[in-house]
Protein backbone atom coordinates (compact mmCIF):
# COMPACT_ATOMS: atom_id res chain seq x y z
CA UNK A 1 0.00 0.00 0.00
CA UNK A 2 1.33 3.40 -0.96
CA UNK A 3 1.61 6.18 1.61
CA UNK A 4 1.26 9.94 1.25
CA UNK A 5 2.39 12.48 3.85
CA UNK A 6 1.02 16.04 3.77
CA UNK A 7 2.76 18.72 5.88
CA UNK A 8 0.96 22.05 6.29
CA UNK A 9 0.40 24.31 9.29
CA UNK A 10 -3.19 24.98 8.12
CA UNK A 11 -5.54 22.19 9.20
CA UNK A 12 -8.12 23.25 6.58
CA UNK A 13 -5.55 22.72 3.83
CA UNK A 14 -4.73 19.28 5.20
CA UNK A 15 -8.40 18.34 5.31
CA UNK A 16 -8.85 19.38 1.67
CA UNK A 17 -5.68 17.57 0.59
CA UNK A 18 -6.65 14.40 2.42
CA UNK A 19 -10.10 14.46 0.84
CA UNK A 20 -8.69 14.82 -2.67
CA UNK A 21 -5.98 12.22 -2.13
CA UNK A 22 -8.25 9.65 -0.48
CA UNK A 23 -10.70 10.05 -3.34
CA UNK A 24 -8.04 9.80 -6.04
CA UNK A 25 -5.98 7.10 -4.31
CA UNK A 26 -8.43 5.06 -2.19
CA UNK A 27 -5.87 2.32 -1.60
CA UNK A 28 -3.28 4.75 -0.23
CA UNK A 29 -2.75 5.76 3.38
CA UNK A 30 -2.70 9.53 3.88
CA UNK A 31 -0.91 11.05 6.90
CA UNK A 32 -0.92 14.68 7.96
CA UNK A 33 1.38 16.86 10.06
CA UNK A 34 0.90 20.46 11.18
CA UNK A 35 4.59 21.25 11.77
CA UNK A 36 7.83 20.56 10.01
CA UNK A 37 9.33 18.55 12.86
CA UNK A 38 6.23 16.40 13.33
CA UNK A 39 6.28 15.84 9.58
CA UNK A 40 9.90 14.63 9.74
CA UNK A 41 9.01 12.33 12.64
CA UNK A 42 6.07 10.91 10.69
CA UNK A 43 8.27 10.41 7.65
CA UNK A 44 10.76 8.43 9.76
CA UNK A 45 8.06 6.24 11.28
CA UNK A 46 5.84 5.71 8.21
CA UNK A 47 8.34 6.02 5.31
CA UNK A 48 5.81 7.54 2.86
CA UNK A 49 6.07 7.26 -0.91
CA UNK A 50 5.34 10.96 -1.52
CA UNK A 51 5.58 14.07 0.68
CA UNK A 52 3.42 17.15 -0.03
CA UNK A 53 5.16 20.02 1.75
CA UNK A 54 3.88 23.54 2.39
CA UNK A 55 6.56 26.24 2.09
CA UNK A 56 5.26 28.93 4.42
CA UNK A 57 5.24 27.47 7.95
CA UNK A 58 6.33 28.90 11.31
CA UNK A 59 9.45 27.69 13.14
CA UNK A 60 10.71 25.57 10.24
CA UNK A 61 9.71 26.43 6.66
CA UNK A 62 9.30 23.93 3.86
CA UNK A 63 12.79 24.46 2.48
CA UNK A 64 14.43 23.60 5.84
CA UNK A 65 12.19 20.55 6.21
CA UNK A 66 13.12 19.34 2.72
CA UNK A 67 16.83 19.80 3.35
CA UNK A 68 16.58 17.74 6.55
CA UNK A 69 14.67 15.02 4.72
CA UNK A 70 17.22 14.85 1.91
CA UNK A 71 20.12 14.65 4.38
CA UNK A 72 18.66 11.52 5.98
CA UNK A 73 19.59 8.32 4.14
CA UNK A 74 16.31 6.74 5.16
CA UNK A 75 14.26 9.58 3.65
CA UNK A 76 16.36 11.07 0.88
CA UNK A 77 14.73 9.00 -1.90
CA UNK A 78 11.18 10.09 -1.02
CA UNK A 79 9.94 12.58 -3.67
CA UNK A 80 8.92 15.97 -2.23
CA UNK A 81 6.30 18.20 -3.89
CA UNK A 82 6.28 21.78 -2.60
CA UNK A 83 3.00 23.67 -2.09
CA UNK A 84 2.93 27.46 -2.12
CA UNK A 85 0.38 30.24 -2.24
CA UNK A 86 2.69 32.41 -4.37
CA UNK A 87 1.57 31.34 -7.84
CA UNK A 88 4.17 31.62 -10.57
CA UNK A 89 6.99 32.73 -8.22
CA UNK A 90 10.14 31.77 -10.13
CA UNK A 91 12.47 32.31 -7.17
CA UNK A 92 10.36 30.02 -5.00
CA UNK A 93 10.56 27.28 -7.62
CA UNK A 94 14.33 27.63 -7.93
CA UNK A 95 14.74 27.55 -4.16
CA UNK A 96 12.49 24.48 -3.96
CA UNK A 97 14.58 22.61 -6.51
CA UNK A 98 17.80 23.62 -4.77
CA UNK A 99 16.42 22.28 -1.50
CA UNK A 100 15.91 18.91 -3.18
CA UNK A 101 12.24 19.05 -4.18
CA UNK A 102 11.03 16.99 -7.12
CA UNK A 103 7.80 18.90 -7.79
CA UNK A 104 6.01 22.19 -7.26
CA UNK A 105 2.31 23.08 -7.00
CA UNK A 106 0.69 26.48 -6.52
CA UNK A 107 -2.28 27.15 -4.26
CA UNK A 108 -5.17 26.97 -4.75
CA UNK A 109 -4.30 23.41 -5.66
CA UNK A 110 -5.56 22.29 -9.06
CA UNK A 111 -6.91 18.81 -8.36
CA UNK A 112 -6.03 17.15 -11.70
CA UNK A 113 -2.52 18.64 -11.50
CA UNK A 114 -2.13 17.39 -7.90
CA UNK A 115 -3.25 13.89 -8.85
CA UNK A 116 -0.94 13.82 -11.87
CA UNK A 117 2.00 15.01 -9.75
CA UNK A 118 1.36 12.37 -7.06
CA UNK A 119 1.13 9.62 -9.67
CA UNK A 120 4.38 10.78 -11.24
CA UNK A 121 6.02 10.83 -7.79
CA UNK A 122 4.81 7.27 -7.13
CA UNK A 123 6.63 6.22 -10.30
CA UNK A 124 9.76 8.09 -9.27
CA UNK A 125 9.64 6.54 -5.79
CA UNK A 126 9.18 3.10 -7.32
CA UNK A 127 12.17 3.71 -9.57
CA UNK A 128 14.18 4.95 -6.57
CA UNK A 129 13.26 1.86 -4.57
CA UNK A 130 14.15 -0.39 -7.47
CA UNK A 131 17.44 1.44 -7.84
CA UNK A 132 18.07 1.23 -4.11
CA UNK A 133 17.20 -2.45 -4.03
CA UNK A 134 19.46 -3.18 -6.95
CA UNK A 135 22.23 -1.07 -5.48
CA UNK A 136 21.86 -2.68 -2.06
CA UNK A 137 21.88 -6.13 -3.60
CA UNK A 138 24.88 -5.30 -5.75
CA UNK A 139 26.73 -3.73 -2.83
CA UNK A 140 26.00 -6.76 -0.68
CA UNK A 141 27.18 -9.15 -3.36
CA UNK A 142 30.30 -7.10 -3.96
CA UNK A 143 31.04 -6.97 -0.23
CA UNK A 144 30.55 -10.72 0.19
CA UNK A 145 32.66 -11.63 -2.80
CA UNK A 146 35.31 -9.09 -1.84
CA UNK A 147 35.64 -10.62 1.62
CA UNK A 148 35.71 -14.13 0.16
CA UNK A 149 38.26 -13.35 -2.53
CA UNK A 150 40.18 -10.62 -0.63
CA UNK A 151 39.16 -7.86 -3.02
CA UNK A 152 39.78 -9.96 -6.10
CA UNK A 153 39.88 -7.59 -9.08
CA UNK A 154 38.92 -10.38 -11.43
CA UNK A 155 35.83 -11.25 -9.43
CA UNK A 156 34.86 -7.60 -9.07
CA UNK A 157 35.03 -7.09 -12.83
CA UNK A 158 33.06 -10.26 -13.46
CA UNK A 159 30.38 -9.07 -11.07
CA UNK A 160 30.38 -5.51 -12.42
CA UNK A 161 29.87 -6.73 -15.97
CA UNK A 162 27.05 -9.12 -15.09
CA UNK A 163 24.28 -6.56 -14.54
CA UNK A 164 22.71 -3.62 -16.28
CA UNK A 165 24.33 -0.99 -14.09
CA UNK A 166 26.97 1.23 -15.63
CA UNK A 167 29.86 1.00 -13.18
CA UNK A 168 33.05 2.99 -12.85
CA UNK A 169 35.82 3.31 -10.28
CA UNK A 170 38.40 5.98 -9.56
CA UNK A 171 41.60 6.18 -7.55
CA UNK A 172 42.75 8.66 -4.94
CA UNK A 173 43.85 11.03 -7.71
CA UNK A 174 40.20 11.46 -8.82
CA UNK A 175 41.03 9.87 -12.17
CA UNK A 176 38.80 7.01 -13.32
CA UNK A 177 40.64 3.71 -13.63
CA UNK A 178 37.87 1.31 -14.63
CA UNK A 179 34.58 1.19 -16.55
CA UNK A 180 32.53 -1.97 -16.84
CA UNK A 181 31.39 -3.47 -20.12
CA UNK A 182 27.78 -2.13 -19.86
CA UNK A 183 29.25 1.40 -19.59
CA UNK A 184 31.45 0.89 -22.65
CA UNK A 185 28.57 -0.63 -24.61
CA UNK A 186 26.30 2.23 -23.54
CA UNK A 187 28.72 4.94 -24.68
CA UNK A 188 30.20 3.07 -27.64
CA UNK A 189 33.71 4.05 -26.51
CA UNK A 190 36.79 2.06 -25.55
CA UNK A 191 38.31 1.70 -22.11
CA UNK A 192 41.32 3.76 -23.24
CA UNK A 193 39.06 6.63 -24.32
CA UNK A 194 37.21 6.70 -21.00
CA UNK A 195 40.10 6.30 -18.53
CA UNK A 196 41.35 9.29 -16.55
CA UNK A 197 39.01 12.17 -17.30
CA UNK A 198 38.29 10.98 -20.84
CA UNK A 199 34.76 10.04 -19.81
CA UNK A 200 33.92 13.76 -19.53
CA UNK A 201 34.08 14.01 -23.34
CA UNK A 202 30.75 12.20 -23.48
CA UNK A 203 28.98 14.41 -20.95
CA UNK A 204 26.55 16.93 -22.42
CA UNK A 205 28.20 20.39 -22.54
CA UNK A 206 25.37 21.93 -20.53
CA UNK A 207 25.77 19.34 -17.76
CA UNK A 208 29.56 19.06 -17.67
CA UNK A 209 30.41 21.81 -15.16
CA UNK A 210 27.83 20.76 -12.58
CA UNK A 211 28.74 17.11 -13.07
CA UNK A 212 32.45 17.67 -12.44
CA UNK A 213 31.82 20.04 -9.52
CA UNK A 214 29.53 17.51 -7.82
CA UNK A 215 32.12 14.77 -8.24
CA UNK A 216 35.07 16.87 -7.04
CA UNK A 217 33.23 18.34 -4.04
CA UNK A 218 32.06 14.92 -2.88
CA UNK A 219 35.51 13.46 -3.45
CA UNK A 220 37.19 16.14 -1.35
CA UNK A 221 34.82 15.52 1.57
CA UNK A 222 34.63 11.73 1.12
CA UNK A 223 30.84 11.89 0.84
CA UNK A 224 28.37 9.93 -1.20
CA UNK A 225 26.81 11.75 -4.10
CA UNK A 226 23.96 11.29 -6.52
CA UNK A 227 23.54 13.34 -9.67
CA UNK A 228 21.76 13.27 -13.00
CA UNK A 229 23.35 14.25 -16.28
CA UNK A 230 23.26 13.46 -19.97
CA UNK A 231 25.81 11.16 -21.60
CA UNK A 232 26.39 10.59 -25.30
CA UNK A 233 24.89 7.20 -26.19
CA UNK A 234 26.17 4.83 -28.86
CA UNK A 235 23.03 5.61 -30.87
CA UNK A 236 24.22 9.19 -31.34
CA UNK A 237 21.73 10.75 -28.92
CA UNK A 238 22.23 11.98 -25.39
CA UNK A 239 20.57 9.90 -22.68
CA UNK A 240 19.98 10.73 -19.03
CA UNK A 241 21.70 8.68 -16.35
CA UNK A 242 21.61 8.79 -12.57
CA UNK A 243 25.10 8.44 -11.17
CA UNK A 244 25.46 7.37 -7.52
CA UNK A 245 29.02 7.53 -6.21
CA UNK A 246 30.34 6.02 -2.98
CA UNK A 247 33.78 6.31 -1.32
CA UNK A 248 35.78 3.05 -1.26
CA UNK A 249 37.96 1.89 1.63
CA UNK A 250 40.17 -1.15 1.98
CA UNK A 251 40.07 -3.60 4.87
CA UNK A 252 42.26 -1.26 6.91
CA UNK A 253 39.85 1.64 6.44
CA UNK A 254 42.16 3.50 4.07
CA UNK A 255 40.43 5.53 1.37
CA UNK A 256 41.20 4.08 -2.07
CA UNK A 257 38.88 6.08 -4.34
CA UNK A 258 35.27 5.95 -5.50
CA UNK A 259 32.90 3.51 -7.12
CA UNK A 260 29.91 4.67 -9.11
CA UNK A 261 26.72 2.92 -10.18
CA UNK A 262 24.70 4.50 -12.98
CA UNK A 263 21.22 3.84 -14.31
CA UNK A 264 19.63 4.96 -17.58
CA UNK A 265 16.71 7.15 -16.44
CA UNK A 266 15.84 8.61 -19.84
CA UNK A 267 12.35 7.10 -19.70
CA UNK A 268 11.69 8.86 -16.39
CA UNK A 269 12.93 12.17 -17.76
CA UNK A 270 10.79 11.79 -20.87
CA UNK A 271 7.77 11.05 -18.69
CA UNK A 272 8.49 14.17 -16.63
CA UNK A 273 8.81 16.28 -19.78
CA UNK A 274 5.60 14.84 -21.19
CA UNK A 275 3.85 15.67 -17.93
CA UNK A 276 5.16 19.23 -18.13
CA UNK A 277 4.04 19.56 -21.76
CA UNK A 278 0.62 18.17 -20.94
CA UNK A 279 0.26 20.54 -18.01
CA UNK A 280 1.35 23.47 -20.16
CA UNK A 281 -1.05 22.56 -22.97
CA UNK A 282 -3.92 22.08 -20.53
CA UNK A 283 -3.24 25.43 -18.90
CA UNK A 284 -2.97 27.20 -22.27
CA UNK A 285 -6.25 25.72 -23.50
CA UNK A 286 -7.87 26.61 -20.19
CA UNK A 287 -6.68 30.21 -20.43
CA UNK A 288 -7.50 30.69 -24.13
CA UNK A 289 -11.05 29.36 -24.11
CA UNK A 290 -13.41 32.20 -25.15
CA UNK A 291 -16.10 31.00 -22.73
CA UNK A 292 -16.01 30.97 -18.95
CA UNK A 293 -14.74 27.74 -17.41
CA UNK A 294 -14.59 26.94 -13.69
CA UNK A 295 -13.22 23.89 -11.87
CA UNK A 296 -14.59 22.51 -8.61
CA UNK A 297 -13.35 19.65 -6.44
CA UNK A 298 -15.58 16.81 -5.29
CA UNK A 299 -16.63 18.80 -2.22
CA UNK A 300 -17.97 21.58 -4.41
CA UNK A 301 -15.17 24.04 -3.70
CA UNK A 302 -14.44 26.23 -6.70
CA UNK A 303 -10.71 25.94 -7.23
CA UNK A 304 -9.99 27.88 -10.40
CA UNK A 305 -11.52 30.01 -13.12
CA UNK A 306 -10.15 30.87 -16.56
CA UNK A 307 -9.73 34.51 -17.72
CA UNK A 308 -13.03 34.47 -19.63
CA UNK A 309 -14.89 33.22 -16.56
CA UNK A 310 -13.24 35.80 -14.32
CA UNK A 311 -14.22 38.54 -16.79
CA UNK A 312 -17.84 37.37 -16.79
CA UNK A 313 -18.13 37.42 -12.99
CA UNK A 314 -15.71 40.28 -12.38
CA UNK A 315 -13.73 38.20 -9.85
CA UNK A 316 -12.36 34.72 -9.15
CA UNK A 317 -14.36 33.55 -6.11
CA UNK A 318 -12.72 30.26 -5.09
CA UNK A 319 -15.21 29.41 -2.37
CA UNK A 320 -16.51 26.18 -0.81
CA UNK A 321 -19.96 24.71 -1.32
CA UNK A 322 -21.27 26.42 1.82
CA UNK A 323 -20.53 29.90 0.45
CA UNK A 324 -22.45 29.69 -2.84
CA UNK A 325 -24.72 32.36 -1.39
CA UNK A 326 -22.27 35.05 -2.56
CA UNK A 327 -23.45 34.39 -6.12
CA UNK A 328 -26.59 36.31 -7.09
CA UNK A 329 -28.69 35.43 -10.14
CA UNK A 330 -32.21 34.96 -11.46
CA UNK A 331 -33.61 32.35 -13.79
CA UNK A 332 -35.05 33.64 -17.04
CA UNK A 333 -37.70 34.29 -18.11
CA UNK A 334 -39.35 33.68 -14.70
CA UNK A 335 -37.05 36.03 -12.75
CA UNK A 336 -36.87 33.49 -9.89
CA UNK A 337 -33.97 34.18 -7.49
CA UNK A 338 -31.54 31.25 -7.16
CA UNK A 339 -30.98 30.02 -3.60
CA UNK A 340 -27.48 29.10 -2.43
CA UNK A 341 -28.23 25.36 -2.46
CA UNK A 342 -30.17 25.51 -5.74
CA UNK A 343 -27.29 26.39 -8.06
CA UNK A 344 -26.68 23.96 -10.90
CA UNK A 345 -23.23 23.18 -9.49
CA UNK A 346 -24.78 22.28 -6.13
CA UNK A 347 -27.04 19.72 -7.81
CA UNK A 348 -24.15 18.39 -9.88
CA UNK A 349 -21.97 17.86 -6.80
CA UNK A 350 -24.77 16.37 -4.68
CA UNK A 351 -26.53 14.31 -7.32
CA UNK A 352 -23.97 13.82 -10.10
CA UNK A 353 -26.32 15.51 -12.58
CA UNK A 354 -25.39 17.30 -15.79
CA UNK A 355 -27.34 20.54 -16.24
CA UNK A 356 -27.34 22.20 -19.66
CA UNK A 357 -28.14 25.68 -20.99
CA UNK A 358 -29.64 27.21 -17.88
CA UNK A 359 -30.59 30.81 -18.82
CA UNK A 360 -29.63 33.20 -16.01
CA UNK A 361 -29.33 36.90 -15.34
CA UNK A 362 -26.37 37.33 -12.96
CA UNK A 363 -25.15 40.15 -10.75
CA UNK A 364 -21.40 40.19 -11.40
CA UNK A 365 -19.07 41.16 -8.55
CA UNK A 366 -18.07 44.33 -10.40
CA UNK A 367 -21.67 45.58 -10.38
CA UNK A 368 -22.61 44.62 -13.94
CA UNK A 369 -25.65 42.55 -14.84
CA UNK A 370 -25.18 39.89 -17.47
CA UNK A 371 -27.17 37.16 -19.16
CA UNK A 372 -25.43 33.80 -19.40
CA UNK A 373 -26.07 30.20 -20.37
CA UNK A 374 -24.94 28.07 -17.45
CA UNK A 375 -23.74 24.47 -17.89
CA UNK A 376 -22.42 22.06 -15.24
CA UNK A 377 -21.12 18.52 -15.51
CA UNK A 378 -19.52 16.06 -13.07
CA UNK A 379 -16.07 14.60 -13.76
CA UNK A 380 -15.53 10.94 -12.87
CA UNK A 381 -12.42 8.77 -12.74
CA UNK A 382 -12.11 5.36 -14.40
CA UNK A 383 -13.77 3.75 -11.38
CA UNK A 384 -16.80 6.01 -11.48
CA UNK A 385 -15.70 8.09 -8.51
CA UNK A 386 -16.45 11.79 -8.77
CA UNK A 387 -13.27 13.83 -8.96
CA UNK A 388 -15.07 17.15 -9.16
CA UNK A 389 -17.07 19.16 -11.67
CA UNK A 390 -16.77 21.80 -14.36
CA UNK A 391 -18.91 24.88 -14.84
CA UNK A 392 -19.24 26.56 -18.25
CA UNK A 393 -20.55 30.13 -18.54
CA UNK A 394 -21.46 31.49 -21.98
CA UNK A 395 -22.02 35.25 -21.87
CA UNK A 396 -24.92 36.01 -24.24
CA UNK A 397 -25.65 39.50 -22.93
CA UNK A 398 -24.98 41.19 -26.28
CA UNK A 399 -26.99 38.55 -28.11
CA UNK A 400 -29.96 39.11 -25.82
CA UNK A 401 -29.62 42.86 -26.18
CA UNK A 402 -29.74 42.41 -29.96
CA UNK A 403 -32.84 40.25 -29.60
CA UNK A 404 -34.47 42.92 -27.45
CA UNK A 405 -33.60 45.56 -30.07
CA UNK A 406 -35.13 43.41 -32.81
CA UNK A 407 -38.30 42.90 -30.76
CA UNK A 408 -38.50 46.65 -30.10
CA UNK A 409 -38.09 47.43 -33.81
CA UNK A 410 -40.71 44.82 -34.68
CA UNK A 411 -43.18 46.38 -32.23
CA UNK A 412 -42.50 49.86 -33.61
CA UNK A 413 -42.95 48.59 -37.17
CA UNK A 414 -46.27 46.95 -36.29
CA UNK A 415 -47.52 50.24 -34.82
CA UNK A 416 -46.53 52.12 -37.96
CA UNK A 417 -48.20 49.50 -40.16
CA UNK A 418 -51.38 49.82 -38.12
CA UNK A 419 -51.30 53.61 -38.47
CA UNK A 420 -50.76 53.43 -42.23
CA UNK A 421 -53.49 50.83 -42.57
CA UNK A 422 -55.93 53.05 -40.69
CA UNK A 423 -55.02 56.05 -42.88
CA UNK A 424 -55.47 53.94 -46.01
CA UNK A 425 -58.88 52.73 -44.87
CA UNK A 426 -59.98 56.31 -44.26
CA UNK A 427 -58.85 57.34 -47.77
CA UNK A 428 -60.65 54.40 -49.32
CA UNK A 429 -63.85 55.27 -47.44
CA UNK A 430 -63.58 58.87 -48.62
CA UNK A 431 -63.11 57.75 -52.22
CA UNK A 432 -66.07 55.44 -51.92
CA UNK A 433 -68.24 58.30 -50.66
CA UNK A 434 -67.04 60.53 -53.50
CA UNK A 435 -67.73 57.77 -55.98
CA UNK A 436 -71.26 57.26 -54.65
CA UNK A 437 -71.92 61.02 -54.77
CA UNK A 438 -70.69 61.18 -58.37
CA UNK A 439 -72.89 58.30 -59.46
CA UNK A 440 -75.93 59.84 -57.74
CA UNK A 441 -75.37 63.19 -59.56
CA UNK A 442 -75.07 61.46 -62.90
CA UNK A 443 -78.33 59.59 -62.31
CA UNK A 444 -80.14 62.81 -61.46
CA UNK A 445 -78.74 64.53 -64.58
CA UNK A 446 -79.97 61.65 -66.71
CA UNK A 447 -83.42 61.90 -65.16
CA UNK A 448 -83.50 65.66 -65.92
CA UNK A 449 -82.46 65.06 -69.53
CA UNK A 450 -85.12 62.40 -69.87
CA UNK A 451 -87.74 64.75 -68.38
CA UNK A 452 -86.73 67.59 -70.75
CA UNK A 453 -86.86 65.24 -73.70
CA UNK A 454 -90.32 64.12 -72.68
CA UNK A 455 -91.58 67.73 -72.39
CA UNK A 456 -90.24 68.46 -75.85
CA UNK A 457 -92.06 65.50 -77.29
CA UNK A 458 -95.34 66.50 -75.54
CA UNK A 459 -95.26 70.00 -77.11
CA UNK A 460 -94.81 68.59 -80.50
Amino acid sequence: MTKILAIDDKSDNLISLKAILKDAFPDSAVFAALTGQSGIDLALSEEPDVILLDILMPDMDGFDVCRKLKLDERLCDIPVVFLTAEKGDRNQRIKALEAGGEGFLSKPIDEPELIAQVRAMFKIKAANELKKTENDLLAKLVAERTRELRESELYFRTLANSGQHLIWTSGTDKMCNYFNIPWLEFTGRTMEQELGDGWTEGVHPKDLQKCVETYVNAFDTREKFSMEYRVHHNSGEYRWIQDDGTPRYNNDGVFIGYIGHCLDITHIKLAEEELKRSDFLLNRVFDLLPIGLWLADNTGRLTRGNPAGIDIWGAEPTVPFEEYGIFKARRLPSGEEIAADDWALAHTIKEGKTIRDELLEIDAFDGRKKIILNYTSPVFDDNGQMLGAIVVNNDITKLKQSEYEIIKLKDELEIKVEEKTRELKERVAELERFHEATIDRELRMKELRDEIEKLKNDKL
